[in-house]
């Protein structure tokens, strides 16, 4: 009878633990869902900007071309998730200021007291939101509590990404995506920019090659152009997000055609380069055994050129000797 007593008592025992293991898992995956649309594991993420722009003097009419170049340090730290949003510092005010309708300037103190402005490193704390309700991510207005400037609706278009990442927002923005959440995606059907664009071409990979290591991801590689009354825009680009939803890698071109003399001809070609400044080491899933083949050639050819000079050397040197 004792026997039977223990059978029982230890089934509801492991009856029980079973409950709390489900209910522990199902309470885990819940806020999982809710909670963690992204992942950002760094406290600060600094990106290296290259852009070089080139104006040629096709007619003649500003004496010669022109070359600017413009090459930057954009950072982004005290970085910090909670739920739907990431908060972290930044230096670069005038972005920001641009995107508010004030008419006084109490009224833009009023957004630097909002942003908790530092005057000592001309900074302040903006707030980037993924509001699942609406289907649109971008920044917050920190007075009007709606977005601000530019926000991007989900599905994320990929060809227009690039323009909003690093031309309304100057890289601050849609550097983070939340494609941990399951209501994220990229748009994928892209038959219309066939009849748009001419030459259009998209390619999308699940892997991509950044500092000669290889990571799995979300890489888009884009080109098209557009002729309009005799004038001609060409594109390309090719971007690279990591699995935890963050860029580290964007380099574009663009250029831009005029007919002079029933002939188009190339006015203006710009490229730039924009890549996160350390990796993930955890991350790396391979190496561009290519890259690393080429290195490793190189490093014999530099050592078999030493050695040549150093028996060269000694050759001489023996025969001074005699």
């Amino acid at each position: 009878m004792w026997r039977d007593c223990r059978i029982v008592r230890k089934g509801k025992i492991a009856f029980l633990i079973s409950l709390i293991i489900i209910v522990s898992i199902i309470s885990n995956t819940s806020n999982a869902q809710v909670d963690t649309p992204w992942d950002v594991s760094r406290e600060s993420y600094v990106y290296n900007y290259l852009r070089t722009e080139k104006r040629f003097d096709i007619e003649g009419t500003f004496g010669g071309d022109k070359i600017y170049i413009d090459e930057k340090t954009v950072k982004m730290w005290e970085v910090n998730s909670t739920g739907n949003k990431i908060t972290f510092r930044t230096n670069n005010l005038e972005q920001f200021l641009g995107y508010v309708h004030c008419e006084s300037p109490e009224c833009y103190q009023e957004y630097k007291d909002a942003w908790q402005y530092n005057e000592t490193d001309d900074s302040l704390t903006v707030t980037y939101l993924y509001d699942k309700i609406e289907g649109k991510l971008g920044f917050l207005d920190p007075i009007l509590g709606t977005f601000l400037g530019f926000d991007m609706e989900i599905p994320i278009n990929p060809i227009d990404l690039p323009g909003y990442c690093l031309g309304w927002w100057g890289g601050l923005g849609f550097v983070f995506l939340p494609v941990l959440d399951y209501d994220f995606n990229f748009i994928n059907d892209f038959q219309n920019y066939t009849v748009i664009y001419d030459d259009f071409s998209i390619q999308v990979d699940d892997t991509f090659t950044f500092d000669g290591k290889k990571f799995d991801g979300y890489s888009y590689e884009i080109e098209y152009s557009l002729n309009i009354g005799g004038r001609k825009w060409s594109y390309y680009y090719k971007y690279s997000y990591n699995t935890k939803g963050i860029l580290y890698t964007h380099y574009g071109e663009s250029e831009y055609y005029i007919t002079v003399e029933d002939n188009l001809e190339r006015s203006m070609y710009s490229e730039l380069k924009y890549d996160i400044d350390s990796i993930d080491e955890d991350l790396i899933v391979g190496v561009n055994w290519s890259l690393s083949l080429f290195g490793f050639i190189v490093i014999i050819a530099l050592w078999r050129k030493k050695k040549r000079k150093n028996n060269h050397t000694t050759f001489i040197l023996g025969n001074l000797a005699r």
